[in-house]
């Protein structure tokens, strides 16, 4: 995962896995043998640590002396001769003992004591943290199996008891409201009258509508009825008027014709509206 900042190449994944050797082991690690910067490309083998000899390096790899059969010996040997060496060297020969082949072979056992050192300690810190949770899961087990253990015994004494037939058996008006079977029971008279009376108010109403609805269709036809037979009468009426009756030097026919209408108008309003019209006639 390379990414571009400020003209610089970076490779995350390389990044972080140097920094995280150097945290481990203090041991810097390049990963890269060249570096790109805005002046120029570096050459890394210029800029890598030369005074440790574990730091990875272009060439041949500086030969290392074999590990003995124990550890404590290695340790106790790469001292002893580290002690040596700082007592029997003079100070001249300290500044060209770099060029000599075997200043090569004998350096890095002082730079590996440190290590193993680290090493040790944290095997051991991991052996007895690994040693302190199987301490607490063995516990925390050992305390749910008495737990289950209690769990089961309280369940098996309780259906024990619910299986012996007891003298005196007491009531539970909680589970009995919770687990009732009877039947729901039926509403009170009073809202039962309610309903009996609203259904009835409904049936007499839709019959009234209904009386009301063959009333008008009753009054329509006789309407419509008593409209056609005052149009034949008028008809009849006028066909009858030609001819004409002197009374008094005068004739009669508009009068006759006049009054007759007024009859059966007043015949269709007593049709129309029976009870209005009663005193006409009386």
């Amino acid at each position: 995962m390379a990414v571009m900042i400020a003209r610089f190449m970076v490779d995350f994944a390389w990044l972080l896995q140097a920094v995280m050797h150097e945290r481990v082991h203090n041991v810097p690690i390049w990963n890269v043998d060249q570096l790109k910067t805005p002046q120029g490309t570096v050459d890394v083998e210029l800029i890598r640590d030369e005074a440790n000899e574990l730091a990875p390096r272009r060439g041949p790899r500086p030969e290392l002396p074999l590990l003995f059969d124990d550890l404590a010996d290695t340790v106790a040997q790469a001292r002893t001769a580290a002690q040596v060496s700082t007592d029997t060297t003079p100070v001249e020969s300290i500044s060209g003992s770099s060029t000599a082949p075997s200043s090569s072979r004998t350096a890095p056992l002082p730079a590996l004591v440190p290590l193993m050192q680290k090493s040790i300690i944290k095997s051991e810190e991991l052996l007895q943290r690994k040693m302190v949770q199987f301490t607490e899961r063995k516990i925390a087990e050992a305390a749910v199996d008495s737990l289950r253990a209690d769990i089961n015994t309280i369940l098996e004494a309780r259906v024990l008891e619910s299986e012996a037939p007891s003298v005196d058996p007491a009531k539970d008006n909680v589970l009995a409201a919770l687990f009732t079977t009877s039947k729901i029971p039926p509403p009170p008279p009073r809202e039962s009258a309610k309903r009996c009376r609203g259904r009835a108010e409904d049936e007499a109403r839709a019959r009234k509508k209904e009386r009301g609805e063959m009333e008008a269709a009753r009054r329509a036809s006789l309407a419509e009825e008593a409209a056609h037979q005052l149009r034949a009468t008028e008809l009849a009426a006028r066909a009858s008027s030609s001819r004409t009756v002197d009374i008094e030097g005068g004739t009669t026919d508009g009068a006759v014709v006049a009054q007759f209408t007024i009859l059966c108008w007043g015949f269709l309003a007593c049709v129309l509206f029976p009870q209005e019209t009663d005193y006409f006639f009386c």
